[in-house]
């Protein structure tokens, strides 16, 4: 999982004593026991990423800290996004996904 910015919450499970590119790395498990690695983007609050955000050096960083058993032979299945509303109002304007190879 890899957080765009929340304010006041925080991901599933506990911090691994690990940071990456200066914030906190999470791993915990969700209720149907799926392993769950967290990576924060922005700081809490941010709203966006940069239209070329590139997710590599995560997967890269899960793999050389072999975090829930990421190793260079794991395949990624599937990307999804979305929010978690707690309150408020918000508004999804635009959305689009390019999945390349490296």
């Amino acid at each position: 999982m890899v957080w765009i910015g929340n304010t006041g919450k925080n991901p599933i499970g506990s911090p691994t004593g690990k940071t990456f590119q200066g914030k906190t790395v999470y791993t915990g498990s969700n209720p149907t026991g799926e392993a769950v690695i967290s990576y924060w983007v922005g700081s809490p609050g941010a709203t966006s990423v940069p239209a070329d955000f590139d997710l590599l050096p995560y997967f890269n960083d899960a793999v050389a800290n072999n975090l829930k058993g990421m190793t260079n032979n794991s395949i990624l299945l599937g990307v999804q996004t979305g929010f978690e509303v707690y309150g408020g109002t918000w508004t999804t304007t635009d959305y689009s996904i390019n999945i390349q190879t490296k």
